[in-house]
């Protein structure tokens, strides 16, 4: 059985995830990206988040370590400043992802997108969109060695201009049947 778990966040959850957001903004800020520099993500986006049962934390023998919006839609993806989707399949969109200062550097992103992954195909979609800040070459990185295809550019009203990411799991390819 795997020590790691993902779970839905509750209420109880919001102040360590904020305390572990703006540790991150910190380090974001290192970078130079703008990315989390503003009031976003902020402790009313984080408790939409919980309320609407969209935000999950990764566990690490009953710790959280790491959290992420998993949503079903996002406006500023309708249409892109630059590129294509792979595809207009359903899909859901990771966004507020994050993994606590404290547990970097041990892959534990990779393991909180796999589990990601995992949620959408249990809800039987094959394609998750995301989108960072073009200076924020960590999540940069790890989209690339997660074969997450960069496809272009998208506005978002809360965040700026950002590149956006593709990835189709599982079997399911994105062509008509």
């Amino acid at each position: 059985m795997s020590k790691y778990l993902l779970r839905l966040a509750t209420l109880s959850h919001r102040d360590w995830i904020l305390r572990q957001i703006d540790g991150c903004r910190l380090q974001m800020a290192v970078h130079g990206s703008g990315q989390w520099q503003g009031k976003e993500p902020s402790l009313a986006t984080i408790e939409e988040d919980i309320i609407q049962q969209r935000y999950y934390l990764l566990f690490e023998d009953n710790q959280p370590c790491g959290g992420a919006a998993l949503m079903t839609h996002e406006p500023g993806y309708d249409q892109l400043l630059t590129g294509r989707w792979l595809n207009q399949d359903p899909y859901m969109v990771i966004h507020r992802l994050f993994i606590a200062p404290s547990f970097q550097g041990r892959h534990l992103s990779k393991m909180l997108l796999d589990q990601l992954e995992q949620q959408a195909q249990r809800h039987h979609i094959h394609n998750i969109r995301i989108d960072t800040h073009a200076l924020n070459q960590p999540m940069c990185g790890l989209l690339n060695r997660q074969q997450y295809i960069a496809v272009g550019k998208a506005w978002l009203p809360q965040a700026g201009e950002r590149l956006v990411y593709h990835k189709v799991l599982g079997e399911k390819h994105g062509t008509q049947e």
